[in-house]
């Protein structure tokens, strides 16, 4: 009913910011030509999306296989189908706090912390210490927590490398690029488990390597446009 009510009301409290084109029969290829790649400067944009490709791939590896990875661990069945309430928990947390902490220190930095979080709490409490109880729910907390800043965060960043009426459709390419990564995370997360022998860590690091190929490549993006100092605000 919530969501029912949310798209009945949303049309009726919406105020327009920018006019709509005035409608018309002709179409004018030379009004408002969508930029090229290479007219864009520093190339962030291109840096921005990429960014978007390894992140994709990487979300949903722990999201999906964490339940099976605990059953498979010896934990129990109400246990392990509970872990996934505890990511969703803290990702709701990462989701709240990020705009705070955006404005704060950043978009681009709060998203390249974020991709260090959920890479380290692959490499560094998934993978050694995930057999444990304690290990386990530290890495779905922190992997929730850092998942749910950095999707938060990624319209923000995207934002931030172009002008408001060209938003929509860098946005678009965006979810495009990060869509179609998120097709093949999971089916790659099986392979490189069926492969292992049924062992986890081989999607583990793999997950974590991702994470921290979407921090490079942000972090790559903000240099391009800002400088390459990290305390920058960006």
């Amino acid at each position: 009913m919530g969501y029912v009510g949310s798209g009945t009301d949303q049309p009726l409290l919406l105020r327009l910011r920018i006019l709509p084109r005035p409608y018309t029969f002709t179409v004018d290829w030379r009004y408002e030509p969508a930029p090229r790649p290479q007219d864009i400067p520093g190339r962030c944009i291109q840096l921005g999306n990429t960014g978007g490709l390894p992140d994709g791939v990487a979300l949903f590896i722990p999201m999906t296989y964490v339940s099976s990875y605990a059953l498979r661990r010896g934990f129990g069945l109400s246990f392990s189908y509970q872990i996934p309430t505890i990511l969703n928990a803290a990702s709701i947390c990462g989701r709240i706090l990020a705009g705070w902490w955006g404005d704060q220190f950043g978009a681009f930095n709060s998203h390249i912390l974020a991709s260090i979080l959920c890479c380290t709490s692959c490499l560094a409490i998934w993978l050694p210490a995930g057999s444990s109880l304690a290990g386990l729910v530290v890495f779905v907390t922190m992997f929730g927590f850092g998942s749910g800043s950095h999707m938060s965060m990624n319209p923000v960043c995207i934002g931030k490398l172009c002008g408001i009426k060209n938003y929509g459709r860098y946005w678009a390419t965006s979810c495009t690029v990060a869509s179609f990564a998120g097709l093949i995370g999971v089916p790659l997360g099986g392979q490189l488990i069926s492969g292992a022998g049924g062992e986890y860590w081989s999607a583990i690091v793999f997950a974590g390597c991702l994470y921290g190929a979407c921090g490079v490549t942000m972090y790559a993006a903000k240099g391009k446009c800002v400088g390459w100092k990290p305390w920058v605000l960006f």
